[in-house]
């Protein structure tokens, strides 16, 4: 039988950035540092927020892309790509306002299950 030669990790404390810590707490200023070192490091954490700030809005502006063209897929199943924008305003206008009824909301839900091939 051979010897299993396998290298074992050493056991060692999380560093700061695998505990989850943010930027600002990953970077901790000490006193006995240069006040250079201290810059350099707001500076970076400066950069990575601003970094997951960007990637957050990026991420709002995808998801709300997204849902426009879900909608204006909608209006191009519900036949109304041709029409006037005006009167499919008006209409979905009018739509709303009659979605307040349950009974009439229930009808529309119904019409529009059927539209996307579900069953009523």
């Amino acid at each position: 039988m051979w010897p299993d030669f396998k290298r074992r990790r050493a056991s060692r404390p999380a560093s700061r950035r695998e505990t989850g810590a943010s930027p600002l707490e990953r970077m901790s200023l000490s006193t006995n540092v240069s006040p250079g070192r201290d810059v350099r490091k707001l500076h970076w954490a400066l950069r990575m927020a601003r970094r997951q700030l960007s990637e957050a809005r990026s991420d709002v502006r995808r998801q709300d892309a997204r849902e426009k063209i879900e909608l204006g897929g909608l209006i191009v199943k519900a036949g109304l790509r041709e029409s006037d924008r005006a009167a499919i305003l008006g209409l979905l206008i009018d739509g709303a306002v009659r979605m307040n009824d349950p009974d009439e909301y229930e009808r529309l839900h119904r019409i529009g299950t059927q539209a996307l091939g579900g069953k009523p």
